[in-house]
């Protein structure tokens, strides 16, 4: 395997910020490991998959999960063998699971609590469902906030300036449309959701199983209306383009094929979702968290539930926002909005009882005041040859890559290989030691702050961020 280009630091605390879903995760965790940084904390950033292979002989420090559901037991217990210290901020949280009982059965379990050190709750009703059900960990839930909300304050919306002129040079005035339907076009196909669950443990009977093919049949319902109203939105509001900004996990595919005769109409699956909210001129959706942060963002939003059914659609973008039930309700709110150029201010307190830190000090920042409580002994990134259990894992890495390389030559599975490998990269496309320096730079633009921050390259998928020159050996 060739050289790192940075394969050796000095001693410090580590902060290990790793990412699945990049469009979603990627600039708030930066930002966090931005003002860690700040702090004295050394950072790694990265893709989970790439922390996952090198786990074994990066720093020992604080290692931040998206979720603690039963299904990462096993990887949970192999960070902690290794010496690392658990913390989660869950990606999802109620902006999904709005039910407690969903929540507590799907994104938690006491087995993998009692070896994590810290929760980070969004908000105090999350906070309080957590120590509720599992009192024996409530010392170790803090209602921080959480970080990639920080990034829909306004104080941080001049990031997405440059972002939010392109998207208009690019499309003109629009109406977007973020895509909530997984469930039903997953790009690994009909039966992936129910397969998961299963695999999960979240269905434990078949009644549970019954129940979650209703919910699928029932998005399908709206999924097929939400394609038939788009023609009505193009006779109606013939000013402006459509955009279908696809779900992480979609088949892109089914998308392109239903809007193929409907004209100035897009899919676009780009970058964060933030600069395309602020673009837009009115945005509608089917109970979708891109909702409730157009809604933080200060822009127009509604969901559309021309099929409602309760038990399936109890979000809190029904709730914080307007629901149309009907295409007549849908056409005058999308009118409505565009008149107002996509401006709808979020009432105060409307969405207090969801997130904390919407005003005052930063989630990350709380986060990091709640990180200094934990016992992190100091570390070295040591990727060196000369280091044995390095040495090891970039030679594991070598031979992946000639594997990777065999298997693209290989026609045999190559539909399979295909299908695998457009789901990873829609939620991974992979990053840059450039692109980070980028957005650090656009930080300091807008706050002022980090302009001591550095980034370099660890592997190709692997940035580390701290306060400091490159050290050589």
């Amino acid at each position: 395997m060739k050289s790192l280009a940075i394969e050796k630091t000095s001693k410090g605390q580590w902060l290990l910020l790793p990412v699945e879903n990049k469009s979603r995760e990627f600039d708030a965790k930066l930002y966090l490991g931005c003002i860690a940084a700040e702090r004295g904390w050394k950072v790694l950033i990265g893709h989970y998959g790439a922390f996952r292979r090198w786990i074994s002989c990066l720093p020992r420090g604080v290692f931040l999960e998206k979720c603690i559901s039963i299904n990462k037991a096993d990887l949970i217990k192999r960070y902690g063998s290794l010496g690392y210290r658990i913390v989660v901020s869950d990606e999802e949280s109620f902006s999904v699971y709005v039910e407690p009982e969903a929540f507590i059965q799907n994104r938690l379990n006491e087995t993998t609590l009692s070896m994590t050190d810290l929760v980070f709750a969004w908000g105090k009703q999350q906070a309080d469902v957590v120590k509720n059900a599992y009192p024996e960990y409530a010392n170790k839930v803090i209602a921080t906030g959480t970080p990639k909300a920080d990034l829909w304050r306004k104080e941080l919306h001049g990031l997405y300036e440059e972002e939010v002129k392109d998207i208009q040079d690019r499309f003109g005035r629009f109406i977007l449309m973020p895509s909530n339907f997984a469930d039903v076009i997953n790009v690994k196909g009909p039966e992936f959701v129910i397969g998961q669950a299963k695999k999960y443990g979240y269905l434990r009977s078949s009644s549970e199983e019954l129940l979650l093919r209703e919910r699928i049949d029932h998005n399908k319902t709206n999924l097929e209306a939400v394609v038939d109203v788009l023609r009505l939105i193009r006779e109606k509001i013939p000013s402006h383009a459509i955009i279908i900004r696809p779900h992480p996990t979609d088949d892109h595919r089914y998308w392109k094929e239903s809007i193929k005769e409907i004209t100035n109409t897009h899919v676009i699956y780009e970058g964060s979702p933030a600069p395309w909210l602020l673009a837009a001129d009115a945005i509608f959706h089917h109970g979708c968290s891109t909702g409730l942060e157009a809604r933080l963002l200060g822009r127009c939003s509604t969901a559309y539930h021309p099929v409602y059914d309760k038990r399936f659609d109890c979000h809190p973008s029904t709730i914080v926002g307007p629901v149309a039930g009907d295409n007549e309700r849908l056409i005058d709110f999308l009118k409505d909005s565009v008149q107002r150029g996509g401006v709808c201010e979020l009432k105060h307190g409307e969405i207090n009882r969801y997130f904390d830190a919407m005003d005052g000090k930063f989630a990350s920042e709380r986060v990091l005041d709640a990180l200094e409580t934990v016992n992190c002994k100091e570390d070295s990134l040591d990727l060196m040859w000369t280091n044995p259990r390095a040495a090891v894992v970039r030679l594991h890495e070598g031979w992946r890559g000639i594997r990777k390389r065999i298997r693209q030559m290989n026609r045999w599975d190559e539909q399979r290989r295909l299908v695998k490998m457009k789901r990873s990269r829609q939620k991974w496309p992979g990053t840059s030691v450039d692109e980070v320096r980028t957005i650090i730079a656009k930080f300091n633009n807008v706050t002022g702050r980090f302009s001591g921050v550095r980034a370099e390259e660890v592997t190709p998928d692997i940035m580390y961020v701290a306060v400091e020159e490159k050290e050589k050996d």
